[in-house]
């Protein structure tokens, strides 16, 4: 009887081990999928909610559909059928094949992605910081 006994506090203290190193495993990966920028909008919307100094950057995929004559230039980008304000700033980096080009070459019909700056007031608008043309 005493084996017996023996025997199965180790298979107690081992098992008891393999699940608390299993908790912390998934704990760890649960935590690691929470920081790690959450999509929506099918994929096409990216926004970045972990707390390493990128909070509140947003990246979008998407035609543009109306380009606004402002100085600097605003755009209302397509979605999947949800529209985005987009403003641009005087520094906002254009780049088409890998070159940086000026904004005036946004035009309507351009599938296009954006990052940047989502706004803290309106879920659909951003201040650009780098758009690249498809």
């Amino acid at each position: 009887m005493w084996k017996y006994g023996k025997s199965y506090s180790i298979i107690r203290i081992v098992l008891s081990l393999y699940l608390f190193v299993l908790f912390i495993v998934l704990g760890s990966v649960s935590h690691a999928c929470d920081s790690r920028a959450q999509h929506f909008d099918k994929h096409k919307v990216y926004i970045n909610l972990s707390g390493e100094g990128d909070f509140g950057v947003m990246t979008i995929k998407g035609r543009i559909i109306e380009v606004m004559e402002s100085f600097p230039l605003q755009l209302i980008v397509d979605v999947d059928g949800v529209q985005y304000y987009v403003g641009l700033l005087v520094e906002t980096s254009v780049i088409e094949a890998g070159r940086a080009v000026d904004a005036d070459i946004l035009r309507p019909g351009l599938d296009i992605t954006i990052r940047g700056e989502r706004s803290e007031t309106s879920k659909t608008a951003m201040i650009a910081k780098s758009i690249a043309l498809k």
